[in-house]
């Protein structure tokens, strides 16, 4: 009984052990979130999933956040090196897609708190050239850039890595 016990206390002392350590995760966050003026909402790897032979284009929305008053001018920049430091981590070996294949405006002004940015995918250039199977290798790595040295970023939560993926229609 007391070994009962005793194991009790051991795993109810993981347990709280294992909550602090998300709580200091989320501080964090809040803390970089609170401490930035230009971010994007969904940052990091992301998969934008549309049905082929269904439209010509798609359109996938990222969401930046901006904390300023005045009106700002953002670069969209497609930034290889974002790609290769994930493959290097993740080994994978994710490509970047063509421009040919997708567009991307490569500035946004930003005037609210929030700001939509399309990723148009001309879906039926992608079936048709690369095919539902090979574009799963295939990543836009986006990086946005502020055009005023007075807003501070966080270069992680200005990075976006769009995992485009293709299914059949289903009938």
């Amino acid at each position: 009984m007391k070994r009962l016990i005793i194991y009790s206390f051991i795993l109810l002392g993981l347990l709280v052990a294992s909550c602090n350590e998300s709580l200091e995760t989320d501080n964090q966050l809040a803390y970089e979130v609170a401490n930035t003026d230009l971010y994007l909402d969904l940052y990091g790897f992301q998969t934008a999933n549309t049905v082929s032979q269904v439209y010509d284009e798609f359109v996938y929305s990222l969401e930046l956040n901006y904390k300023g008053t005045e009106s700002l001018t953002a670069n969209l920049v497609v930034d290889e090196t974002i790609l290769s430091e994930y493959n290097k981590l993740y080994e994978t070996d994710y490509q970047v897609l063509s421009a040919d294949y997708y567009s991307l405006d490569e500035t946004v002004t930003v005037s609210g708190s929030s700001t939509s940015i399309p990723v148009t995918l001309n879906t039926k250039k992608i079936y048709e050239e690369l095919g539902i199977d090979a574009i799963s290798d295939y990543v836009i790595p986006i990086a946005i850039e502020a055009n005023n040295d007075t807003i501070t970023l966080n270069k992680t939560m200005c990075e976006a890595l769009l995992h485009v993926t293709m299914e059949e229609p289903t009938v």
